[in-house]
């Protein structure tokens, strides 16, 4: 690792080991696998990593891991993938943890048009929803625009595909 990232690094452990006297930590960003991308380092050299990577779009650099029996979850930087990465783990950990139940609100509309999965991943398409229908508002992983004006998620099963008709979103 060239030297210049060592002082990050280093401030990244300080700021972890102050957060160790909580019952999560969270971060955002600096996951996936660019030079800047410091998180699995730090984790791994802290702790354990249980994960990294999922096979999910958006979402796909998410960590999960331990620092001294502490859960820490390391969410993508992208506005888009953090938002799907916080209700397809964070919230149900978060329950979890609370001892309360999962409850997952799930509408049902019409989907306005066909929809597929890429790189067979799973998919969570954010959707505008009006009139009964889903109109898909996802613009790329790290515009705000894509989740906006959503109201939710379709989420699309490895490579499928969805043609217009009934399909369940799950509102946030």
């Amino acid at each position: 690792m060239p030297g210049k990232y060592i002082l990050y690094i280093q401030k990244i452990k300080k700021k972890l080991d102050e957060a160790l006297e909580y019952d999560i930590i969270l971060t955002s960003g600096g996951v996936s696998v660019g030079k800047k991308d410091l998180m699995p380092a730090v984790v791994s050299g802290m702790g354990e990593i249980l994960f990294h990577g999922v096979r999910m779009r958006p979402g796909m650099p998410m960590l999960a891991g331990k620092i001294d029996e502490k859960p820490i979850l390391c969410m993508p930087g992208n506005v888009t993938s953090c938002l799907v990465c916080a209700n397809v783990f964070l919230l149900p950990m978060l329950r979890y943890m609370t001892h309360l139940p999962f409850i997952r609100e799930i509408r049902s509309a019409r989907l306005s048009e066909e929809v597929t999965s890429e790189y067979g991943m799973r998919r969570y398409l954010p959707v505008k929803l009006a009139g009964g229908v889903a109109y898909p508002t996802f613009n790329g992983s790290g515009l705000i625009t894509s989740i906006a004006y959503a109201d939710g998620f379709v989420v699309i099963g490895e490579d499928e595909t969805l043609t217009e008709g009934k399909v369940d979103v799950w509102v946030f």
